[in-house]
């Protein structure tokens, strides 16, 4: 299919999002609640757009509108520009010392004394994306809403340390604000913001520590191979190492 982005005809697959189509074609829209291993959700509402139809030009969230043929879409318009500033307003206002949202207030004229806080300026703001990859991708579900309204805002159940958390990070990775931290140390790993305190694994190679030990057993308890149970034993840099070897190896064996 074909459409239109600021006059620009690009092609794409059935299925895909504005948003999609943009950041594969060059064309930057902000957003901090989308990410390309998640669903949809739509959430902090910086990615709007006008499109077009039927002469009739509307704002949406370009992460969850589809795309279809003969679409118009608007990413520059001043309407799109006074929009995604009232949400940044909203942002900062949530989460003033995070430095994406800073860089975002700075491109939008944003200061921090025009922000809005709806909620606690406590650096989350709501985004959802440590719940969703929690669910989604590490399938664990350790975290999630609670309340409604204002006072909605991500936890562990009972506002205690969940076990089943793996202490993994991804959940801190992903976070556009920098509220999730992690701390590693003395063979432990402390995330804090849930209250998680996991050993570290140690390489069997270099006695480094790496990953969350729990995080290690999970993933072996899903495979057979012996061997390759062994080799997740072993922290990246050493794996990269004895893969270099083998593969050097292996092309010594096909020059002789």
């Amino acid at each position: 299919m074909e459409f239109l982005i600021d006059g620009k005809k690009v092609k794409s697959e059935e299925g895909k999002t504005i948003l999609e189509v943009a950041l594969e074609n060059g064309i930057e829209i902000p957003h901090l609640c989308w990410h390309p291993a998640l669903e949809p959700y739509g959430a902090c509402r910086l990615c709007l757009v006008e499109v077009e139809d039927n002469n009739r030009k509307t704002l949406v969230a370009s992460c969850t509108y589809p795309v279809r043929d003969g679409l118009k879409v608007f990413t520059n318009t001043e309407k799109v520009f006074q929009s995604r500033r009232f949400v940044i307003k909203l942002l900062l206002g949530n989460a003033p010392d995070s430095e994406k949202i800073k860089k975002l207030a700075k491109d939008y004229e944003v200061s921090l004394s025009s922000s809005i806080a709806l909620f606690p300026a406590d650096n989350c703001i709501r985004c959802g994306l440590c719940v969703r990859v929690c669910r989604e991708l590490i399938k664990k579900e350790s975290i999630g809403f609670i309340k409604r309204g204002i006072e909605r805002i991500p936890e562990t159940p009972f506002l205690e340390e969940n076990p089943e958390c793996l202490a993994c990070g991804a959940c801190a990775y992903l976070c556009p604000t920098g509220r999730i931290k992690i701390l590693d140390g003395e063979g432990t790993r402390k995330i804090e913001l849930w209250r998680r305190k996991e050993k570290l694994a140690v390489c069997k190679n270099c006695g480094k520590n790496f990953v969350p030990l729990k995080q290690i057993e999970e993933v072996k308890a899903k495979i057979e191979n012996e061997e390759l149970k062994e080799f997740l034993e072993l922290c990246p840099e050493c794996r990269r190492k004895i893969l270099f070897s083998k593969l050097k190896k292996g092309e010594m064996v096909e020059q002789n």
